[in-house]
């Protein structure tokens, strides 16, 4: 973690805080938010319009107002703190409660104290699912807040350093009846702008709350509801990234879809299941944008060793009678066969007829059993039209794979190369130009990637 300071908050994400908007929101209005998920909640809040606290509402509006001229114009003032102030005074001198206006009420004083959480060990389990949850998110809004402010200031944030300092706070936190924590960004942002250069400032705010805990909590007795559901709005609002979905949507379509399903998905079915939803729907978009590698076909660039993408490098020379083609993309279960049939596809459409095909597969680092089956049946389709397979630039832990498997034998190291120009030259030029198969790892930078 940086040694710049990040204040700890109430966990929260995008979904959850217009979770919380809507909550506090009947605040402003005088009325209850009722219980549902968060359309629920906004139906109840609108189909309530009628029965809305005018005096109530003036109150929210004029915090909400006062929150955001200071925090426009005076940014390194306290603001939710001079607004509560400002709340309890008015409240108290002019009776808001004798006027509609809920107010907080008595808040009882203590002092947090550990304490066993009695929990019967058959609902551990109820419990295992939405906690797996609320640390995913925990953790990563954690991390991604102190990353931020790390690297405006040129420091680094240790990923386990984080999770175990995450983690370590919240079983502390659960050990006195406490709420889940984690990063809070609004915070944060207002501590450096009130001049927090370190983590003293989290250590101090502890104390102080802590202390008003103890002694301080009658002051707030008279504290309007509107008022405090005003300062609540005002913190979560951070989380509303509505830029970050702009950018998406200008920029990856793929990333925006995942970010509105686990928006829509939180709303609707709470944290876990609309996080699942998103992760699905990641991994579906993976696996259909990794299932359709592009064959590149390569040729010789003139003056050089290497041989790159004849659409990228138009001065790129094939070579007459032979294929070179390379998946960009690693070769796994999704995608061989496709790569398989592009191959077929591409000697339909070379002239002069290929007499050997040679594929780069330096993008795999690892062949399955799926790919390595379907790599001799390829071979041996290529066999029935006396058209030989060469594979190029086999990665060691590839080499691995296919020495196992009887597409390795079935090759044998005069069909295996350390790079296209071997490959090239073993097969124009009649000669075994190839290394041995055990003595080379094949990594040596002899084709032009993407």
């Amino acid at each position: 973690m940086s040694h710049r300071v990040q204040l700890a908050g109430p966990s929260s994400s995008p979904p959850e805080a217009l979770t919380i908007i809507v909550r506090q929101g009947a605040k402003l209005v005088g009325i209850s938010s009722g219980d549902g998920n968060f359309f629920q909640r906004l139906w109840a809040l609108l189909n309530h319009a009628p029965h809305w606290s005018l005096v109530t509402l003036a109150v929210g509006a004029a915090a909400l107002a006062l929150l955001g001229i200071l925090e426009r114009y005076l940014p390194r003032l306290p603001a939710s703190l001079i607004v509560l102030a400002l709340g309890l005074v008015v409240s108290a001198a002019a009776g808001l409660k004798h006027h509609g206006v809920e107010i907080v009420g008595k808040i009882p004083s203590a002092v947090p104290v550990p304490h066993l959480p009695g929990i019967a060990a058959h609902d551990w389990l109820l419990l295992a699912g939405g906690a797996f949850g609320v640390a995913l998110v925990v953790f990563a809004e954690a991390f991604s807040i102190a990353s931020k402010f790390a690297r405006e200031h040129g420091n680094e944030v240790d990923a386990d350093r984080e999770m175990i300092a995450v983690g370590a706070s919240n079983i502390a936190v659960g050990l006195f009846r406490g709420f889940t924590v984690s990063g809070s960004a609004s915070r944060s942002a207002a501590a450096e702008r009130a001049g927090g250069r370190s983590p003293m400032v989290s250590v101090i705010a502890a104390a102080l709350v802590l202390l008003t805990g103890a002694l301080l909590t009658p002051l707030f007795t008279d504290l309007p509801e509107p008022v405090l559901g005003a300062i609540v709005i005002v913190a979560v609002r951070g989380f509303l990234k509505i830029n970050t979905l702009r950018r998406y949507a200008a920029l990856d379509r793929p990333s925006l879809w995942a970010a509105l399903t686990a928006l829509i998905g939180v709303l609707l079915f709470d944290l876990l299941p609309g996080l699942l939803l998103a992760v699905a729907l990641s991994l579906a978009l993976f696996i259909a944008a990794a299932s359709r590698p592009r064959l590149a076909v390569l040729g010789h660039l003139p003056g050089t060793h290497l041989y790159g993408d004849t659409d990228e490098h138009p001065n790129a020379r094939t070579t007459p009678g032979l294929l070179v083609t390379r998946p960009d993309g690693a070769l796994f279960f999704g995608n061989v066969n496709r790569t398989r049939l592009g191959i077929k596809h591409l000697l339909k459409q070379t002239e002069p007829p290929p007499r050997a095909v040679i594929l780069d597969i330096s993008a795999s680092f690892h062949l399955g059993v799926p790919v390595l089956d379907t790599l001799d049946e390829l071979r041996e389709e290529l066999t029935c039209h006396d058209i030989p397979l060469h594979l190029a630039r086999v990665r060691a832990r590839a080499r691995e794979d296919l020495l196992r498997h009887p597409l390795g034998q079935h090759l044998g190291p005069q069909a295996l190369h350390a790079s296209v120009e071997k490959a090239v030259s073993a097969i124009t030029r009649g000669q075994d130009a190839s290394p041995s198969l055990r003595g080379q790892d094949g990594t040596q930078h002899h084709t032009l990637g993407k």
